[in-house]
């Protein structure tokens, strides 16, 4: 369960702050700079059981994989204002402290990845090239929230395009929250993966989406 962080933050963090103190960026021995991007899920990789196909005839989603196109996931792009920063520790902002989560991994691309993994984890054909659809986007959030639980937020816009021409744009999100260890890097790893799963999962399970990957 999470600890208290009072000790470590009057450490890090000399002196004393108001309460009205504005919030700063404070250093935690490195512990949490750098962090490596790593595919840890907690949570199960699954179809939603129907998918309502327009103009409302509801299928099962199993039987529908069968009949997707062939898909070519492109890299997204990464449009946050910060690419490092993944995450924060806000336990020590009563001592006027954030403690930033940053890595120096590629994060869009990570995140591409793992998008292919969850949709051919989920029956879709997920081709290198050459795909009868494509699928690209930007990364918009990506970050996790520790306080007295990690919460985890993905957001993405994502366009699907067919023989080059735009059959499908929408804006997907994923979110996770987990209770944890003070400062637990696999937390928020675990948080981050799940998150995408999540985000996944939501788009799957909209009817235009399927509509648009299907031949």
């Amino acid at each position: 369960m999470k600890s208290a962080a009072c000790l470590l933050v009057a450490v890090v963090c000399s002196g004393a702050f108001a309460d009205d103190t504005e919030l700063r960026d404070c250093k935690m021995w490195g512990r949490t700079a750098n962090v490596h991007l790593s595919w840890q899920p907690t949570d199960t990789i699954k179809l939603p059981a129907v998918v309502t196909i327009p103009p409302g005839a509801p299928v099962a989603a199993g039987p529908m994989m069968s009949k997707m196109a062939r898909i070519e996931v492109r890299p997204f792009t990464d449009t946050r204002k910060n690419p490092q920063r993944i995450g924060e520790n806000l336990e020590g902002t009563h001592l006027g402290c954030i403690y930033p989560v940053t890595t120096t991994d590629d994060v869009a691309a990570w995140t591409t990845d793992r998008i292919r993994y969850v949709l051919g984890q989920l029956g879709f054909q997920v081709v290198g090239s050459g795909g009868d659809v494509a699928i690209s986007g930007e990364l918009r959030r990506f970050f996790v929230t520790e306080d007295s639980v990690y919460h985890g937020e993905l957001g993405m816009r994502i366009d699907v395009t067919k023989v080059g021409a735009a059959v499908w744009s929408g804006v997907v999100s994923g979110n996770n929250t987990r209770f944890g260890r003070s400062y637990k890097i696999v937390n928020y790893q675990e948080t981050l993966s799940d998150s995408i799963v999540d985000a996944v999962g939501h788009l799957v399970a909209d009817s235009d989406f399927v509509r648009a990957v299907s031949p």
